[in-house]
This record gives C-alpha cells, sequence and structure tokens, in this order.
C-alpha cells in the first residue's frame, strides 16, 4: 500500500516545470523536511530498484491539495500529482487507486478509515 506516495520520476517531472530559482527554493525546502530524510538519496534508490514485485497493490491518494508554494502554477502541479498517483497503481498487475476525498497530503491523520480500508483490501479482506 502507498498512501500519498511520492513518484519515482517526480524531481525529474517536477523540475522540468521550475525556474533555477524555484529549483533551488525547493531543493533547500525538501532538504529540511520534518523526518529527516535525504529525500533525493530516496528518489535515487527507488530509481537503481527492478520494477514492483506483483503484489496486492493500492495506491492511496489525497483529494485535496495542501498547496503549492508561491508562483507554481497550481493547475499545472495538481495535474502532475495526479498523473504520478494514478501512475503508481498501474506498475503492479491489478493495482488500483483511491481517494482521500477530504484530505490533503496528511491522509492517516485526516481520514484513518480510508487506510484501514486500503490495508484491508492490501490483505484480502475486502474487495
Amino acid at each position: 500500500m502507498l498512501v500519498e506516495s511520492n513518484h519515482p520520476d517526480e524531481v525529474e517531472q517536477v523540475e522540468a516545470h521550475l525556474t533555477p530559482e524555484q529549483i533551488a527554493e525547493d531543493r533547500q525546502m525538501m532538504s529540511q523536511n520534518s523526518e529527516g530524510i535525504d529525500l533525493f538519496t530516496s528518489f535515487d534508490q527507488v530509481q537503481a530498484k527492478p520494477e514492483l514485485p506483483s503484489v496486492p497493490l493500492v495506491v492511496v491518494t489525497a483529494g485535496r491539495t495542501d498547496g503549492w508554494p508561491p508562483g507554481w502554477d497550481a493547475q499545472l502541479f495538481d495535474r502532475l500529482r495526479s498523473e504520478q498517483q494514478a501512475d503508481l497503481a498501474t506498475r503492479v498487475p491489478g493495482g488500483r487507486q483511491v481517494f482521500a476525498e477530504e484530505s490533503g497530503h496528511e491522509v492517516p491523520a485526516h481520514q484513518p478509515e480510508v487506510v484501514v480500508e486500503a490495508i484491508s483490501a492490501v490483505l484480502g479482506d475486502t474487495e
């Protein structure tokens, strides 16, 4: 199960639509994430791995945007994020996408029932 997961090609896809100044600001912000994760190393590691194994997959996607930094084209980046989430669900045969319509990025905090349903589906308890 993936909950509001990053897409392996996210950096390249997003940065293709940003100015050099926006890229520098975004990279600075990403390096200061609250989890202390080196996100760029994580993206590199995921891209270096083979395809996902054929296992049950549910991609949980937020139904609402948390917004984008000033100067970013919100319509463009909302569409790109939507396409990335849909693509993740296609990476495993039988993968599917569900939406947490009333949630932004923090789906487990805002709509935990959607996450519980997705876990049950992955475990084979529901369809």
